[in-house]
């Protein structure tokens, strides 16, 4: 059985995104930090040239006024990967009530790095 999980090392408003495998670690990217009510709010407009964008606390998200799909990683308090959302589509509500944080990337990236076929199964 695979046991896949993340890695985030903050650095004030970004994180350096570590994908933990089986298979050893890999670097996805920097995320931009959002932490206070606006950022939050901001969501993927404000992540700049970071691939993505880590909403911290956060349990919900929704995707209105997107023009693009998004992949979504659900983390709880200790940052513990607990479910993967793939490819959401512009105008659509997700929620998690066990989640802490979630962070939210370009589509396609984590099944470039595997992680949709390990979690269509091991995650409900």
């Amino acid at each position: 059985m695979n046991h896949w999980g993340v890695r985030l090392n903050r650095y004030r408003d970004l994180a350096v995104l570590i994908a933990k495998s089986p298979c050893g670690d890999q670097f996805l990217g920097q995320v931009k930090v959002a932490s206070t009510g606006w950022q939050r709010l901001m969501g993927w407009r404000n992540r700049g040239p970071c691939l993505g964008v880590w909403l911290i606390p956060c349990n919900s998200v929704h995707t209105f006024g997107m023009r693009e799909s998004i992949d979504l990683l659900w983390l709880n308090r200790d940052r513990q990967l607990i479910a993967i959302d793939s490819a959401v589509r512009p105008a659509s509500c997700r929620y998690r009530h066990d989640a802490y944080s979630v962070i939210e990337l370009p589509v396609g990236v984590l099944a470039g790095h595997g992680f949709t076929e390990y979690y269509k199964d091991a995650i409900t």
